[in-house]
């Protein structure tokens, strides 16, 4: 494929020693988004990524319906927003970033109309966040 690939780890299969010669898995993401991290560093080192004629149909836990009042959700979703903001300001364009602050505004819009106030918060805080570092 060419051009700038999102792979989700779903899947995916690496060469090992593709991932020797990039200095291996990008250690600031423990878990969510380190296939992103890890497929955007292959890229931007020259690797390939090629797509086979498959799929694989599953729900990503993040996601799953029902799930906004469980406290351990809650600990995720916070994980995997910083990790995605982390990602876009290590990998992203600057239009990537914006579109990505304004998905995480519409976002916490969606969660405070479906009256997700703690969700919301979330989400507006890792909008504001977005460019300075944080979570």
């Amino acid at each position: 494929m060419q051009g700038r690939v999102r792979v989700y780890n779903s899947g995916a299969m690496i060469r090992v020693s593709a991932l020797e010669a990039m200095g291996g898995f990008p250690e600031a993401y423990w878990l969510d988004y380190l296939d992103h991290a890890t497929f955007a560093s292959l890229q931007e080192n020259g690797g390939g990524i090629y797509l086979m004629a498959s799929s694989l149909n599953h729900e990503m836990s993040i996601y799953l319906p029902g799930k906004h009042s469980d406290p351990g959700n809650a600990a995720r979703q916070t994980n995997q927003l910083a990790a995605e903001n982390r990602f876009y300001r290590e990998h992203g364009t600057l239009e990537e970033r914006v579109w990505h602050r304004l998905a995480l505004a519409k976002q916490a819009l969606r969660s405070a109309l479906g009256k997700h106030f703690s969700e919301a918060g979330r989400y507006l805080r890792a909008a504001v966040a977005m460019d300075r570092g944080q979570a």
